[in-house]
């Protein structure tokens, strides 16, 4: 406005700053787009799948070392390996600790496939497991949406259920056994990435796999004190290592991959305890019986 009157050189847009209604509407306060948004967290949840495919890989493994007869397993690509339906029955029969039938070992053409996937969708049915919408088409074909639900569904029940534990119960073991060590642990993707959390559970359970005190790890490195972490549960209370460090430093933690391994150093470490109180009975009551004897 001039002197009273509009001027339309203060009110016109240059050309290249004018957006069209639609443009507008998929722009967010921050200037990024809802395509570009969408696509990267396309691109977490793809991060996600494919570390969730990794841990429970590791897990199946973990599950089939404890084989003791016939020719050992090892799994290198989940989706196709167990396309057969051999593995996962003897995955089953490892679970279970019981011997279980394979329809069609080795099996080559689609119908036998298909007839050992039956099979082993029936034993778990059998065992009251439910499964949503997975079926033997889905496992023949290897598609890995339904093969991360299925795993899932086992550890659940042969990981964590198993031992009378739930997610939350899980959670709340975490913050009781490492109460006294000030570590903030909050949410499963979170809390976990430093390696604070899993060095003070090793630290409380197997005190003599660290030769210094908790507070000397507090300022490593993520990258380093999740190594050593996982190092030493491996060797110190046979935990498998089903996470890969690496992409927990980054910053990058599927929920469930965590919870696998926590449900599994959980029972690594009330095992451990219930042995040393065992132990430590067994002392008791000889030395009782030492001098029940003088």
């Amino acid at each position: 406005m001039e002197n009273g009157r509009w001027s339309p050189s203060l009110s016109k847009r240059s050309p290249g700053s004018r957006k069209s209604g639609a443009e507008q509407a998929h722009m967010l306060d921050d200037g990024h787009s809802l395509e570009n948004i969408e696509a990267r967290n396309g691109e977490l949840r793809e991060q996600l799948a494919a570390q969730q495919l990794r841990t429970f890989s590791r897990w199946w493994n973990s599950v089939l070392a404890r084989r003791t007869i016939g020719t050992p397993m090892l799994i290198h690509d989940l989706c196709e390996e167990v396309r057969s339906g051999e593995l996962a029955i003897v995955l089953l029969e490892e679970l279970l600790g019981t011997h279980v039938r394979v329809p069609h070992p080795h099996a080559q053409t689609r119908f036998q496939m298909l007839e050992n996937q039956n099979h082993f969708l029936m034993l778990l049915k059998r065992r009251g497991l439910r499964l949503v919408n997975i079926g033997a088409e889905d496992l023949v074909d290897g598609k890995r949406t339904m093969l991360l639900g299925l795993s899932w569904t086992l550890i659940l029940r042969f990981e964590i259920q198993r031992y009378g534990a739930n997610e939350l119960e899980l959670m709340q073991w975490v913050k009781e056994s490492i109460y006294d060590y000030h570590v903030d642990v909050s949410s499963w993707e979170q809390s976990f990435s430093n390696g604070l959390a899993f060095t003070a559970l090793i630290h409380e359970y197997a005190p003599e796999a660290y030769e210094t005190q908790f507070a000397a790890h507090a300022t490593a490195e993520p990258l380093a004190m999740l190594r050593s972490a996982f190092s030493l549960a491996e060797e110190h209370l046979c935990v498998p290592r089903l996470l890969d460090e690496e992409e927990l430093a980054r910053g990058v933690a599927d929920k469930r991959s965590v919870i696998t391994y926590v449900a599994k150093l959980r029972h690594s470490c009330i095992e451990r305890r219930l042995e040393q109180q065992r132990r430590e009975s067994a002392k008791v009551e000889e030395w009782g019986a030492r001098r029940g004897c003088r």
